[in-house]
């Protein structure tokens, strides 16, 4: 699933971990919420369509994520990730706002109805926006979501993929989104090191 760079990195980054930050990391420390598309209505996941292509993307992505044991959560699965049962009482935008808020990493595949709504809503966070990738199809470069809601987030501190459907279907997308969720894990443990050191100090 992954090329030969992402799994050095990998490796290096699990090594830091095990060297001295197994007692302060576990999985649920890492958390990536992924919109994108959801399952076509009626499709069994083998068409060639655009829309069912970026699903199967977003699985795939899904599974190379969970692969290296960092915590997952769809946007529409609104699973409580955290130790409140109030959470389970929340309407689901109050509930996605604590989502985001634990989250490390959100990734958003802007290929839907729902995914774009989601990035116009969050492109008005700065703080999320930091932690935000956006992979959106070049097709879009002139339209109102390039223009609107992607340049916004890109201002705040999102990174922006753009893809063509070639892209797609050579894996081009998965792999940079990948990438680009090491490198903030990357920061993350950086982060651990750095607070284990202070502590010893």
């Amino acid at each position: 699933m992954l090329d030969t760079e992402q799994e050095k990195r990998l490796s290096r980054l699990k090594d830091m971990i095990s060297l001295g930050l197994n007692d302060v990391y576990n999985r649920e420390d890492f958390v990536v919420l992924l919109f994108g598309p959801s399952k076509p209505k009626g499709d069994t996941g083998n068409s060639d369509n655009f829309h069912t292509s970026v699903w199967n993307k977003r699985n795939e992505l899904r599974q190379a994520l969970e692969e290296v044991k960092f915590f997952v959560v769809y946007g529409e699965d609104l699973t409580d990730i955290g130790r409140d049962d109030l959470e389970k009482r929340l309407n689901p935008m109050l509930k996605e706002q604590l989502l985001l808020a634990k989250a490390n990493l959100v990734l958003v595949l802007a290929a839907s109805v729902g995914s774009v709504s989601e990035l116009t809503f969050l492109c008005n966070y700065p703080a999320i926006c930091q932690k935000l990738v956006i992979a959106i199809h070049e097709n879009h470069e002139a339209g109102f979501v390039s223009q609107g809601p992607v340049r916004i987030a890109e201002g705040h501190g999102a990174r922006i993929i753009r893809f063509s459907d070639s892209d797609l279907k050579a894996c081009n997308v998965k792999t940079a989104m990948f990438s680009k969720a090491l490198d903030v894990f990357q920061a993350f443990v950086s982060h651990l090191i750095s607070i284990r050191l202070c502590n010893i100090r």
